[in-house]
């Protein structure tokens, strides 16, 4: 998976995605894998919350926007 290429070292959830290898194209394809799980996040969106913590954080605000 898109994931597992760019975190092909241990990480946890304060790891930053830059610090870890990321970059725009990757941005692009976990987004990808991310809609598999109806998860919304544009690569836009996962570059400005770089933390597995931050990004979760966001997702769960827009979906209770959203009920």
């Amino acid at each position: 998976s898109a994931a597992s290429d760019v975190y092909k070292r241990q990480v946890d959830i304060s790891s930053n995605f830059f610090e870890i290898g990321g970059d725009s194209i990757s941005a692009v394809k976990i987004c990808v894998e991310l809609e598999k799980f109806n998860i919304e996040l544009t690569p836009i969106e996962l570059l400005k919350y770089q933390t597995i913590e931050s990004i979760a954080s966001y997702i769960e605000k827009k979906k209770e926007e959203v009920e």
